[in-house]
């Protein structure tokens, strides 16, 4: 019925006032002024009644007060003769319109206690993350990066390795996949130093192996600082304080992530790739193994030869997966020392003029402490870039050496193209955050 009678409602206003339906909200606005006209003239003739009674000129104000009462209620009654009809029709349609609203309101109630209840979940999630500024949880952010340095012995609980089977785990583990790996590899050299060829195919892996050893020695050593520095994350001065800051570290953070997906696609595209190489190119059938490496026993018969291919095959996964993960654990540290700086210039911009100095002497705290855990940061990982940069310089050489000896089209050639393009990326990602910090460091000066 209101759907029927809603076209209708401006025709039967443009009756009475012969004018377009589109003056029919500026009528109604004619209505309501009417209205308050006649009404502040009775309140001027009822303060000038008063004033009657309290003055000298009485006789004068009553001429003045009369002549007023007429022209006061003849508005009034001039609208009541023109405006009633109209008034009477749309008291009647708008009397429909609620009628049939409220009846469309018991068919869609369900719907709008729906919407409500989710606009009501949606500002509970945004009252909570403006709340929760002060407990940002730095580690969900790296929580991947954790969980996987955890799975090849490098994460214990506690934050330090103690009597229990995680321990034992982790020592059985990377000697037996990092450590032996990386020696059975090495020997070759000493029997393959008088053939170019052997040599470089020896180095190839050998070099990054040994780093990897170099740099999981340093890691271990320091882990009472990884530790020191993951609790200084929670350090209410290094919490964001506002929505723009959160904004800040959102971004730095995703950027991290997007860093670190592409560096674990690209090592595991090289390291599938070193896998089943021997499989692609048929020379599995030869007993060839992945890499070539020196055991005191004959491989070259089964079921020896699956045994080794077996053992280098989850011993490269066994590296790579600790490698990428210790080289992301240092660039979620530059990381978190580039958000530290942005969010120290986002209060030194917003500092308060009505408690200047009590901003100020915060943001000197700040600044103390974020040098505090760069110099801890650095004292961290310092030996570990170095042996990254040196390492990554031997065996891009050696991979180069051995892309020229190779057919374009076999899949050891992808398996080196791969290499070179991971540890391209390697040194990328950490020039990166060094420069970022290195710019930020810059504009706070």
């Amino acid at each position: 019925m209101a759907i029927f009678l809603s076209p209708f409602s401006p025709i039967l206003d443009s009756l009475v006032y012969d004018k377009s339906p589109v003056l029919v909200v500026s009528v109604q606005t004619l209505f309501v002024s009417v209205k308050i006209f006649v009404g502040t003239q009775r309140h001027i003739l009822k303060d000038n009644r008063k004033l009657l009674d309290m003055s000298i000129r009485s006789n004068q104000i009553l001429l003045m007060w009369l002549q007023h009462h007429p022209s006061s209620l003849s508005p009034d009654e001039e609208y009541n003769n023109f405006f009633q009809v109209v008034i009477l029709m749309k008291v009647v349609i708008n009397s429909v319109f609620s009628t049939s609203g409220n009846f469309r309101l018991t068919l869609i109630v369900f719907l709008h206690s729906y919407i409500f209840s989710v606009v009501l979940v949606l500002f509970k999630m945004l009252r909570n993350k403006v709340k929760n500024f002060q407990n940002f949880n730095w580690r969900d952010v790296i929580k991947v990066n954790l969980y996987l340095l955890f799975i090849v012995g490098l994460w214990p609980k506690g934050g330090l390795y103690k009597t229990s089977f995680y321990t034992f785990y982790a020592i059985i583990s990377n000697i037996l996949f990092i450590g032996c790996s990386t020696v059975f590899q090495a020997m070759v050299i000493f029997y393959a130093y008088s053939n170019i060829l052997d040599l470089a195919d020896a180095l190839f892996v050998s070099l990054a192996e040994l780093v990897v050893f170099g740099k999981l020695y340093c890691y271990i050593k320091n882990m009472a600082l990884v530790q020191k520095l993951l609790a200084i994350f929670h350090e209410p001065i290094f919490q964001p304080v506002n929505f723009k800051q959160v904004l800040i570290v959102q971004k730095a953070t995703r950027q991290w992530k997007i860093f670190y997906w592409v560096y674990v696609h690209t090592a595991a595209a090289t390291v599938l790739f070193w896998t089943f190489y021997p499989v692609f190119d048929q020379s599995v059938k030869e007993y060839r193994l992945p890499f070539s490496a020196w055991y005191p026993f004959n491989t070259s018969f089964t079921p020896n030869y699956e045994i080794t291919y077996m053992y280098q095959v989850v011993s490269i996964w066994f590296i790579s997966v600790a490698d990428v993960n210790m080289d992301m654990f240092i660039i979620a540290l530059m990381m978190f020392t580039g958000v530290q700086c942005d969010i120290l210039c986002d209060n030194l911009r917003n500092i308060n003029s009505l408690d200047y100095h009590q901003d100020l002497v915060t943001c000197v705290h700040h600044y103390r402490a974020i040098l505090s855990f760069a110099k801890h940061s650095n004292d961290f990982f310092s030996w570990m870039i170095f042996l990254i940069f040196g390492s990554v310089i031997l065996s891009n050489s050696v991979s180069m050496f051995r892309l020229t000896m190779v057919e374009p089209s076999s899949s050891e050639f992808c398996s080196l193209a791969f290499y070179v393009t991971c540890t391209v990326l390697q040194i990328f990602i950490h020039c990166w955050f060094g420069n970022q910090i290195a710019a930020k460091v810059r504009e706070m000066i």
